[in-house]
């Protein structure tokens, strides 16, 4: 099976428990290697659904490879926003970064204001996802 990685705009379904969640991958890192922030909606019955259409679940970081291995697929691409930019704005260290680029170090306002970046594995997502629906 060839090496699967996402890009921006790809829409990810992710089957749970008879239904699936859809994330659209917001931004991967060229700096934090195989690494992607993906915005997720659901639940919907189906992979092909509209996910537009789905309930705002969460926002999180995990690897852009190998999800493929959890059943996880790409249904579709070049699904992006105006405001994807200023989404991936967080704390990496005592940093502030905006995409891959460092733009100052982090003040008390901004720990308090700005999420740290944690990276989750596929487990603990399908697990918050399952949490979060109330499963």
């Amino acid at each position: 099976m060839p090496k699967v990685i996402a890009k921006a705009g790809d829409l990810i379904a992710i089957p749970l428990d008879g239904q699936f969640v859809i994330g659209r991958v917001i931004f991967v890192s060229n700096i934090f290697e195989e690494i992607m922030q993906i915005e997720f909606r659901g639940p919907f019955k189906n992979e092909n659904d509209s996910w537009q259409n789905g309930d705002e679940i969460f926002t999180l970081f995990t690897a852009a490879s190998k999800f493929a291995k959890r059943g996880w697929k790409i249904v579709d691409t070049g699904i992006s926003q105006e405001d994807d930019i200023d989404k991936t704005l967080r704390i990496i260290a005592d940093d502030v970064w905006l995409e891959d680029k460092i733009v100052r170090k982090a003040n008390s306002e901004d720990m308090k204001k700005i999420k740290t970046m944690y990276v989750d594995g596929f487990i603990r997502v399908e697990k918050l996802l399952r949490k979060a629906l109330g499963n």
